[in-house]
């Protein structure tokens, strides 16, 4: 059986307003950290809409074509576009697109994560060789989630910077990860570039409702994860690493 993980830095909260052009601007911005080895885009799909938060659909969805057997489809995008030409081509549009994003997915080439970042993160089985090894990168606008072989996956934000692999942490913990990513100055310039371009904002008197039922959900998704979740304070305030193994 094949597992794949996601390490992925997650905007915790109601999501902002986003759209076509600062999409593009912010994957552009993710490009010129260092995290990749080409800052060429290859993938730009977008479904539009009124609202990131519009309701808990993500990109993929299942249909079965009989019984116990199911084929795995995804949006009819709004805008697709394959192939670094393509997307280069259409720049100078999308920039000025000021349609609001639903759901997105912008993805680099396959394997494209900087080497010295894979071999950083990658962990061996008994006999040393790889089991997990991340490789690809891609910035999402989904419903995002956290999860391990053990446990059912738990919304945890609805922007975020994935880095994606075939295997399982094994034989690491995720503070394990978390200790290694502190290490790394490209993911650190990434945290950066994403707290400037989207910040988390301080919670105010007109949002406690909205505060409290979060809070209230994030303990409950702590309860499910365990040390899936890996944050001694339980509820970070500003973007965070969030582990999915499937």
């Amino acid at each position: 059986m094949s597992f794949w993980t996601n390490v992925s830095l997650v905007r915790p909260g109601p999501p902002p307003r986003l759209s076509v052009g600062a999409l593009l601007h912010f994957v552009e911005r993710i490009a010129k950290t260092g995290v990749v080895s080409d800052p060429a885009i290859r993938t730009f799909q977008v479904k539009c809409g009124r609202r990131i938060d519009a309701d808990h659909r993500d990109t993929s969805n299942e249909t079965e074509v009989m019984p116990g057997m199911f084929q795995i489809g995804e949006y009819d995008w709004d805008i697709k576009l394959k192939g670094s030409s393509e997307v280069q081509a259409m720049r100078s549009q999308l920039l000025t697109d000021t349609q609001l994003v639903y759901r997105a997915y912008v993805g680099f080439d396959f394997g494209s994560l900087d080497q010295s970042i894979t071999e950083l993160l990658r962990t061996n089985h008994e006999d040393g060789t790889p089991n997990l090894v991340l490789g690809d990168v891609a910035v999402q606008v989904d419903v995002l989630t956290a999860s391990s072989l053990d446990t059912m996956p738990v919304h945890v934000g609805w922007i975020g910077v994935g880095f994606g692999g075939q295997g399982y942490l094994h034989p690491w913990r995720p503070a394990d990860v978390l200790s290694r990513v502190a290490k790394l100055p490209p993911l650190r310039a990434v945290e950066a570039c994403c707290r400037d371009a989207f910040p988390v904002p301080t919670p105010s008197m007109g949002r406690r409702i909205k505060d409290l039922w979060y809070r209230r959900y994030r303990r409950k998704a702590i309860e499910i994860l365990g040390d899936y979740w890996p944050y001694s304070d339980s509820i970070p305030s500003d973007w965070a690493w969030a582990i999915g193994e499937s």
